[in-house]
């Protein structure tokens, strides 16, 4: 911890793997006085110990629509489109797999 910082515990959450009882996740959670969880967002990406499922991913294509739509009225040709949702989804999914690999670290 920095000095002068302290944890908001409001904002806080505690996430548990599947082998921790509850009791013991029932008792740390009240000592550290954050609320557990089963799933959180890590930088815009939805992190959770289950498998993750096409779902989860469906904001990666709707951000790339989204972000199409605002520079594509900049009268980008056809090909110029192509290669912006190419590069956009390639950029968002690097990011969501840093995101992954980093917290499976942790």
């Amino acid at each position: 911890m920095w000095i002068g910082q302290s944890i908001n515990a409001e904002k806080s959450a505690i996430l548990f793997g599947n082998n921790v009882n509850r009791r013991k996740k029932k008792y740390l959670s009240r000592i550290m006085g954050f609320k557990q969880v089963k799933e959180f967002v890590y930088l815009g990406i939805k992190m959770a110990l289950r498998r993750m499922v096409a779902s989860d991913f469906y904001f990666i294509i709707e951000k790339a629509l989204r972000l199409l739509n605002i520079w594509g009225t900049k009268s980008l040709s056809l090909a110029g489109k192509i290669i912006l949702v190419k590069t956009v989804i390639l950029a968002i999914t690097a990011h969501i797999l840093w995101c992954r690999f980093k917290c499976s670290k942790k």
